[in-house]
């Protein structure tokens, strides 16, 4: 009788911890989802913002075209202006 009841109560046990071992597991499991929609959240809002500073830099350069056309052609000769 004392074995059985042991034996039951082992049993018990093991139940419990497999049952919070796997709902840890779960959680964890939650958690790197959770993680990975973040970093593919942030790596479109940085796409979008490094599209946003490509097109910046762009109309900068074409601008900076028609302010001085040989802009980078005068780099040699010390930072003196062509005009």
């Amino acid at each position: 009788m004392i074995q059985t009841l042991c034996l039951l109560g082992a049993i018990l046990i093991a139940f419990l911890i497999g049952m919070f071992t796997s709902r840890k597991t779960s959680q964890e499991a939650g958690k790197v989802l959770d993680l990975s929609q973040k970093i593919k959240d942030n790596q479109a809002k940085s796409a979008i913002a490094q599209a946003r500073v490509d097109a910046a830099m762009k109309e900068y350069q074409d601008a900076l075209k028609k302010y001085d056309p040989n802009f980078h052609s005068d780099d040699d000769d010390g930072g003196k202006p062509t005009s």
